[in-house]
């Protein structure tokens, strides 16, 4: 026999407390979490047709415009590749802290 649990109903407020608090951290629960969907979805272990670190370094180093998500080949591939999509993730972490953690 199932015993009726009383629910809550899901408020703004609710589901704000659960939100990180900062535009910076929500930024980093959205990138985790379409790395995440990235990964599941297009894993790609054999790297294939990958444009390669510089190609995302150069994408990592420019603010994204919608027009480059649609025409850049690079972005096409990169938003469809797990381990490109990381890459990426990782170079543009690099890029915002400052030149001094590049190298």
């Amino acid at each position: 026999m199932e015993q009726e649990q009383e629910s809550q109903p899901v408020t703004a407020a609710a589901v704000r407390k659960r939100m990180p608090r900062t535009s910076e951290q929500r930024w980093d629960r959205l990138k985790w979490e379409f790395l995440r969907a990235v990964s599941a979805e297009y894993p790609n272990p054999a790297r294939k047709d990958c444009p390669g670190t510089e190609a995302l370094r150069d994408l990592a180093e420019h603010m994204v415009l919608r027009e480059d998500l649609r025409g850049d080949p690079r972005w096409k591939h990169a938003i469809q590749c797990g381990p490109c999509f990381e890459e990426y993730i990782t170079l543009r972490d690099i890029r915002v802290a400052g030149p001094h953690l590049a190298h």
